[in-house]
C-alpha cells in the first residue's frame, strides 16, 4: 500500500488501550515491534485536531489521530525504537522569511507508547493515537508546524512529513 493510499483512504486507530482490565488493550501490548521502519505518516483531523481545556476556551494540546510508522512492506507497524513528535512556532526572521522554532518536544519510547497503540489492526496497518500537550504555551493565533520523526534502535532517524497549523483565537 502506498503513502498516497494511506492518506487518501484510512481510517485512523480507534481509541487509545488505556482503558484498565481491557483485554484488547492486553492483545495490543503483545504485538511484536518491528526494527525496520521506513517512514512515518501522521494524520491529523481535518475539522479540529485541538485539544482544549475543560471550559473548552483554550488549545491545551494538538491529537495525532492516526501515525503510522510504515514498515518494509508498506503497512503500520509498532516500531522498535522511539517516536519523537516536534512543535515549532514559525516566525519571520529578520530578512523577512518564515523561519521555525522548536517550542516542544516530546518523547515516547516502545513501552511509553503502548498506552496509545490503536486497538485494531486497520487497512493500514497498526497505528497510534497521540495526543500531545503543550503545557502552559499560549499559542493562540499562531502558526505552528508539527513534526513527527521515529528513531530507530539502529540510530538511524525516520523523518516525517510537516504539517502546518494556525492555532485557534478563543471565542470572544
Amino acid at each position: 500500500m502506498t503513502i498516497c493510499a494511506i492518506l487518501s483512504g484510512c481510517t485512523p486507530p480507534e481509541g487509545m488501550t488505556t482503558a484498565p482490565g481491557d483485554s484488547a488493550a492486553k492483545d495490543v501490548a503483545r504485538v511484536p515491534t518491528e526494527p525496520n521502519v521506513v517512514n512515518v505518516v501522521a494524520i491529523y483531523n481535518s475539522i479540529s485536531p485541538w485539544i482544549y481545556d475543560r471550559d473548552k476556551v483554550k488549545i491545551r494540546g494538538i491529537y495525532v489521530s492516526g501515525l503510522y510508522l510504515l514498515g518494509p512492506k508498506g503497512y503500520g507497524v509498532f516500531g522498535d525504537g522511539v517516536i519523537q513528535p516536534r512543535l515549532y512556532v514559525i516566525e519571520r526572521g529578520p530578512d523577512g522569511k518564515k523561519q521555525p522554532k522548536m517550542v516542544k518536544e516530546w518523547s515516547f519510547t516502545v513501552e511509553e507508547a503502548i498506552p496509545f497503540r490503536g486497538k485494531q489492526k486497520r487497512t493500514p496497518g497498526w497505528g497510534y493515537g497521540l495526543p500531545l500537550i503543550f503545557d502552559d504555551l499560549d499559542l493562540a493565533g499562531r502558526e505552528v508546524q508539527m513534526i513527527v520523526d521515529f528513531e530507530r534502535n539502529d540510530g538511524r532517524i525516520v523523518p516525517g512529513s510537516k504539517q502546518t497549523f494556525i492555532v485557534p483565537k478563543p471565542a470572544e
